[in-house]
């Protein structure tokens, strides 16, 4: 697979999981306003945090990847 091909599928996972991290967050928030059990709120929001955290992650792969494609664009 080349450089730019894995550029954008790691750049739309990152851009997916911080989105579906920060949906699920705020999901867990509105549960615990409403009253819903701590347990189920704070799994809820513990699993969007994961989302959230491995999509900054992933959102640094692409970033160093991007910056892979552009020195070795200007290296030929």
């Amino acid at each position: 697979m080349n450089l730019k091909l894995r550029w954008l599928i790691t750049g739309g996972i990152a851009m997916s999981l911080l989105g579906i991290g920060l949906s699920i967050i705020g999901d867990a928030v509105m549960n615990r306003v409403e009253g819903v059990t701590f347990a189920f709120w704070f799994l809820e929001g513990l699993a969007g945090l994961i989302l959230f955290n491995s999509g900054i992650g992933t959102f640094g792969k692409a970033v160093l990847l991007r910056w892979q494609l552009d020195h070795q664009n200007a290296d030929i």
